[in-house]
């Protein structure tokens, strides 16, 4: 059965959806250029995101300055409310969200720069804060199979996407307490990685060692390999006396393998490794 997203006529070319409006940030939605080698203007990260904006550096009047109608653009998602679920049909994204279970939770969507994906646009309630702005999740690469999450950094937009017309819905409960466990896992991970660092200062050949594995785990890693790879450096790690439950695990989850699959590939460590 095909979703609402594939089924929806897209027909709007906007800039800025209308919709837009209730969730943007005192100054608007936040544009940057994104030019033709896949990089975008600069500025809009976190530590320098709230003094250009508040500058007016990012508003669509200005882009036009400076930019062609026609010249592709970027979201800054910091400046807005929402949540956007990027699905990339081309990676088998069609299958990976039919685990987040959204065939009842229409939203605004647009469609993506190949044709062959969607963008889905919820709404997440929060606050603006002065210093940072809306980001709340940080976005999140292979959240599943083909679906990353976008909430702090850019959403490319190019003159062929069109969008549908409907308005901005809530982000369900049920994904929004997955981004959530999320968030707070990577939080205990980095508690975790200050400790392993804390924990012998005095040996700084073993430390080093330490650093270079957690550094391997967070290298890209081929589909075909994810689990042989985490075992690998998983063995490792062990060897080298780190603490490697949690950090592994949170590697697998975050390359797309399921919890009762991390499970396994860490009890292998533990006996194996």
């Amino acid at each position: 059965m095909n979703s609402w997203w594939t089924t929806d006529s897209y027909r709007t070319e906007r800039v800025i959806p209308n919709q837009f409006d209730t969730f943007e940030g005192p100054e608007g939605t936040a544009m940057v250029a994104v030019f033709k080698d896949g990089t975008t203007q600069p500025g809009w990260g976190e530590s320098k995101f709230m003094a250009n904006y508040n500058r007016k550096r990012f508003t669509e009047a200005r882009f036009r300055q400076r930019y062609d109608a026609k010249d592709p653009f970027a979201y800054v998602m910091r400046s807005l409310s929402l949540v956007v679920i990027d699905i990339d049909g081309k990676n088998d994204g069609y299958e990976g969200v039919k685990s987040l279970y959204l065939e009842n939770f229409p939203t605004l969507a647009e469609t993506s720069k190949s044709g062959n994906g969607h963008h889905l646009y919820y709404s997440l309630g929060y606050g603006w804060d002065p210093v940072t702005g809306f980001g709340t999740f940080p976005d999140k690469t292979g959240f599943e199979p083909g679906v990353d999450i976008k909430n702090t950094g850019c959403v490319f937009h190019y003159t062929q996407q069109r969008w549908n017309d409907r308005e901005i819905a809530p982000l369900p409960d049920h994904v929004h307490k997955r981004l959530s466990a999320a968030q707070a896992r990577k939080a205990f991970t980095a508690q975790r990685l200050a400790t392993l660092a804390a924990a012998d200062p005095d040996d700084t050949e073993a430390l080093m060692e330490k650093q270079e594995l957690i550094d391997e785990l967070k290298k890209p890693i081929k589909a075909g390999s994810r689990n042989t790879s985490l075992f690998a450096i998983g063995g490792k790690m062990k060897q080298a006396g780190i603490e490697f439950e949690d950090l592994v695990f949170e590697r697998g989850i975050e390359l797309g393998l399921d919890d009762n699959e991390m499970n396994k590939i860490v009890r292998n460590i533990q006996l194996y490794g």
